[in-house]
């Protein structure tokens, strides 16, 4: 039992020793970190998504005409505009986006450039961003929340927007979200989550 005794002893002297070491050769140590730190690059780049390519659809040969009479009409036209259109398919990308757990991606796609410059002056900033969110992303109850507002994107495809009279901004007023057209592109001017 003493000799077990003697031996937690010497490891507690052990562990000080090294501590000691360390903390009078910090100094030393530091250095070289230091001169990484100096080469290492300081702005964080995410990789863009792919732009999604469209394909020309492959067309079956001629039916008979008695198979054309089995066929059920075509759908009627939906009735949506243009720009509805539009933010549904800005919606299914955002959606795709969050349920693949790529809350950066979704945030760069729903993000105005101006908003973007707005909420982040520098690069470093939005680096630091990102990678803040990017970690607290990763545990199952933010993917899970994730998946949610991917869901309820989704359910706006079924309510009517209001359109301005430009037909440059789209708004659903029962759930908060502005969509809105800048140079072409459709971004999340305002809503809950963005």
């Amino acid at each position: 039992m003493k000799l077990r005794n003697y031996a937690v002893v010497a490891a507690c002297v052990l562990v000080a020793a090294g501590l000691a070491w360390l903390f009078y050769n910090s100094a030393k140590l530091a250095a070289p970190v230091k001169s990484i730190a100096a080469v290492a690059p300081t702005e964080v780049t995410t990789p863009k998504p792919a732009p999604t390519q469209i394909v020309a659809p492959v067309v079956p040969p001629a039916a008979k005409p008695e198979a054309l009479a089995a066929q059920p009409a075509a759908p009627a036209d939906t009735g949506k505009s243009q720009q509805e259109i539009e933010v549904h398919a800005f919606i299914d990308d955002v959606a795709d986006l969050l349920n693949s757990g790529d809350i950066i991606g979704a945030m760069e796609k729903t993000e105005s450039p101006e908003v973007d410059a707005e909420l982040f002056p520098n690069p470093e900033m939005k680096a630091r961003f990102y990678e803040s969110v990017r970690k607290d992303s990763a545990n199952p109850r933010s993917q899970q929340q994730l998946k949610g507002i991917a869901q309820w994107l989704q359910s706006l495809k079924d309510k009517t927007p209001k359109m301005n009279a430009t037909g440059d901004e789209l708004t659903y007023p029962n759930d908060g979200v502005i969509f809105e057209k800048e140079n072409g592109i459709w971004y999340i001017k305002r809503g809950r989550g963005f």
